[in-house]
């Protein structure tokens, strides 16, 4: 017997808005980072990098000490510069907007039939999306940051640091295995309702 679950109409609305920001977002950043390219900066955001303690030519006050970076404002950013600065935070919105809309799309099967083929199949692409995101998200910004960072010190010699998001990895597999477990679930539901 299929009964309708109202509260995840609720999140399918709440998905349907954060979607709507989201698609408002994106083309505004995508705007601010091209603008500031083509030399005509929007300044909405400052252009900072962290920039490795052992480049400065700095000394830190009497008892304290930097540690690993210190973030540097580029108070006249090139247009290159913009353009990598833009770069992270568009990708990491264009990736957020797809979550939505994948949320979006797993909520509008399951508000009818949670367990089925199509909520499993949905919940698969998400996990995917959150750990190939993460993944992705993180060479972006460390390699942005490390074009930034070069910008900055003209110094050949620096490595990039790859962090990918613990948390959206583990988001991603945990509905990895959601999915999974779903999909188990309705193949023995199939297989029972046969033997019936």
């Amino acid at each position: 017997m299929r009964t309708r679950n109202k509260w995840l109409e609720g999140l399918q609305v709440v998905t349907v808005l954060v979607s709507g920001l989201l698609g408002l977002a994106l083309p505004a950043l995508v705007v601010t980072a091209v603008s500031g390219a083509l030399g005509k900066p929007i300044p909405i955001a400052d252009v900072e990098v962290e920039v490795p303690v052992g480049d400065l030519d700095a000394t830190p006050p009497p008892g304290t000490e930097f540690t690993w970076g210190v973030d540097v404002l580029i108070t006249d950013p090139t247009p290159a510069q913009y353009l990598l600065n833009g770069v992270s935070t568009i990708t990491g919105c264009a990736l957020l907007l797809a979550g939505a809309v994948l949320l979006y799309r797993v909520l509008k099967a399951a508000v009818l039939e949670p367990f089925s083929r199509t909520v499993a199949a949905r919940l698969r692409a998400l996990g995917m999306l959150g750990v190939l995101g993460a993944l992705v998200q993180a060479l972006v910004d460390s390699v942005t940051g490390m074009l930034l960072v070069r910008s900055v010190l003209h110094d050949d010699g620096l490595a990039m640091v790859y962090t990918p998001s613990l948390g959206t990895l583990l988001f991603g597999v945990g509905m990895l295995a959601a999915a999974g477990i779903i999909r188990r679930g309705v193949v023995m539901r199939d297989e029972l309702e046969g033997t019936i």
